[in-house]
């Protein structure tokens, strides 16, 4: 008989006259094993899970009964049973329908006579293990299904990276999603040499360059790409809110306790990735956005943790305005920054820092990329010497390409009303809407004109620190911007160690907020102008902005 036959000729009829009812039974289903943070459902074809009184009592794995039950058929049972979302299963059951073999689940022993439970400390127990211990078995059920085939080391994966990517990636209607898989273009030079970081020896690669060239939409795609033939893991850092160790822990179910460090997980890491004969790719994005104490440290720490391992390897991204800030700490550079200058060596774009300036698109990689956006969004016409110069920045080309979806291009281009539309696009599906998202926008923008800048700070356009947005905007501590101010990218948070600054994401969108709504220029009597532009020349965020109107 087959595995088909054994279920329906044998154990279905068995198991009925243990007076299991069809609800305590569930054949081919798609049943739910908890591996991590993420829910994995994997297609049980021939496996039985019965459960009684709500709780799972007991996996079945069934072979043909040609086939001797081997030490790998034990161990995926046993796998399946602990790794359970619910609840592990005491139990796993073996059977060919000729030899039928039974296991304690959770100290993996071989149980025979008639009355089973009574030799499983487990069940007498009441099923319960302490925290450590349960956490340590879910790793061994981990380590053993996704050793089982690449399949299921692919699912693994996929499931951690499609989850940590969150809101990120999505379609073309999705109006938080900064990475649409079918939008993107591969920048060959850039692919080229994360390739050969791949399969080099140094642990640390970084992508670095200013707002909207696409530093998220290319980690996302190497992220995918590198599914195939590696264990991928993938942290956005704007949306997570402790280390990434920690995260990695428990991702991985390696909480073995709270006094589990950092270092000790990227080791269990590397030795999961030997025993799998698998490379680890981590990507991290958006550095800069991460909020947590001593950031620089952390980064440190983290480079460090992989320096010295040989399956484990890093990927980051960041704004090249903080960039350098991130890789020195005190004047001295961090273990981030010797780990990065292995890998890329100094970068005079980059103050001398080391890392992978990404820029705006080139020549090939433009026209490349318009005929895509043409094709998917529908706009008609010709685009100007002009335009194509302004669409060279990515997210310039997005917000053109959602404005002018399946319009005629005019011939010239207004950048107010390029704007005005894309924020009322993304206001209005917001609890905000667009009068009062404005109105918080232009608040923000005209702190920012009367802010005094050093020279430091004009040159690495940070932002301005938001405990003093929020004074100067009377919010109360527990009172916080809006969160689809950031989730829309209007506004952009980057971190140091002993700040956080809030600013625009795009400066164009800044500017058009500051003449337009912040001090309304277009609509002043001319003294009245003249006497508003003198206070513009203060800053460079004033003098970007009569740029802008000019």
């Amino acid at each position: 008989m087959n595995e088909e036959e054994v279920r329906a000729n044998l154990l279905l009829p068995y198991l009925n006259d243990l007076s299991f009812n069809p609800s305590e039974i569930l054949v081919e289903y798609s049943f739910t094993i908890r591996l991590g943070k993420t829910k994995h459902f994997i297609k049980g074809r021939s496996d039985i899970l019965c459960r009684r009184n709500g709780k799972n009592l007991f996996i079945i794995k069934l072979k043909n009964d040609s086939i001797t039950i081997s030490q790998d058929d034990i161990d995926q049972g046993i796998s399946y049973a602990r790794a359970l979302n619910d609840n592990i299963a005491p139990f796993t059951v073996i059977t060919n329908g000729k030899t039928t073999r039974i296991f304690d689940s959770i100290s993996r022993a071989e149980l025979t006579g008639k009355n089973v439970s009574e030799h499983s400390d487990f069940w007498k127990n009441g099923c319960t293990l302490s925290i450590d211990e349960d956490l340590r078995i879910r790793y061994e059920a981990l380590q053993n299904f996704v050793s089982f085939s690449d399949e299921n080391l692919k699912l693994f994966c996929r499931n951690q990276v499609q989850d940590r990517m969150g809101t990120i990636i999505g379609g073309i209607d999705d109006p938080t999603s900064k990475f649409v898989k079918e939008l993107y273009i591969h920048r060959q030079e850039l692919q080229t040499a994360f390739t050969n970081f791949a399969h080099g020896d140094a642990s640390v690669f970084g992508i670095v360059g200013s707002a909207g060239v696409g530093k998220t939409n290319t980690i996302c795609s190497l992220a995918l790409q590198s599914l195939e033939n590696t264990f991928v893991f993938f942290y956005n850092t704007a949306l997570i809110h402790r280390s990434i160790s920690e995260h990695l822990a428990q991702d991985l179910n390696l909480e073995f306790s709270v006094k589990t460090d950092g270092d000790l997980i990227f080791k269990k890491v590397n030795e999961l990735a030997r025993f799998l004969n698998k490379d680890v790719l981590l990507f991290i994005d958006a550095i800069d956005e991460y909020v947590i104490p001593n950031i620089s440290q952390e980064l440190s720490e983290l480079a460090l943790s992989v320096r010295y391992l040989d399956r484990v390897k890093i990927c980051i991204t960041s704004k090249s305005n903080i960039w350098k800030n991130l890789l020195i700490k005190n004047g001295t550079p961090t273990h981030l920054y010797e780990e990065l200058n292995k890998t890329h060596g100094l970068n005079g774009k980059l103050d001398n820092s080391p890392g992978y300036l990404l820029e705006d698109f080139n020549d090939e990689e433009l026209q490349q990329i318009i005929d895509l956006y043409k094709n998917t969004f529908g706009f008609r016409g010709e685009i100007s010497k002009r335009l194509l110069k302004e669409l060279r920045n990515g997210f310039f080309l997005r917000i053109f390409s959602e404005v002018y979806r399946n319009k005629q291009i005019p011939d010239e281009i207004n950048d107010k009303y390029l704007i005005k539309a894309y924020l009322s696009k993304s206001l209005e599906n917001t609890d905000l809407k667009f009068q009062r998202g404005v109105r918080f926008l232009s608040q923000i923008g005209k702190i920012l004109v009367q802010h005094e800048y050093t020279s430091l700070d004009a040159h690495y356009d940070k932002g301005i620190d938001t405990e003093k947005i929020y004074e100067k905007l009377n919010l109360s501590l527990d009172q916080v911007l809006p969160e689809d101010l950031f989730s829309r990218n209007i506004l952009t948070r980057a971190n140091e160690d002993d700040s956080c600054n809030i600013s625009f994401y795009y400066s164009k969108i800044r500017d058009y907020v500051i003449c337009f709504h912040s001090y309304k220029l277009d609509s002043l009597c001319d003294d009245d102008f003249y006497d508003v532009i003198d206070s513009f020349y203060e800053n460079y965020i004033g003098q970007s902005a009569l740029s802008f109107i000019y």
